[in-house]
């Protein structure tokens, strides 16, 4: 029943507050980890992101890349914002 309840359940809280990955993880990280980031330069342009809408020059009108659908934080399993650095949770 224990771990019944703690996969279906409380995996994301363990990955949130019992997991010593990501407290190691930001201790163990210098300038040659390989980091899955995101890019600031690349997604946010001149003018911030933007929803994405039909026949527009995105680039003519100084958005980035990023669309801002969400759809890295619903994939990730703990809920992050990928847009915000590295986080503890990751």
């Amino acid at each position: 029943g224990v771990f019944y309840f703690v996969f279906a359940w409380f995996r994301e809280q363990v990955c949130i507050i019992a997991c010593p990955y990501g407290r190691l993880q930001s201790v163990l990280l210098d300038n040659k980890s390989i980091v899955v980031a995101y890019d600031h330069k690349r997604g946010e342009g001149k003018n911030g992101r933007k929803k994405f809408r039909k026949n527009e020059n995105r680039n003519a009108l100084g958005h980035g890349d990023c669309i801002d659908c969400l759809q890295c934080v619903n994939v990730c399993p703990t809920g992050i914002d990928i847009r915000n650095g590295t986080q503890l949770e990751c």
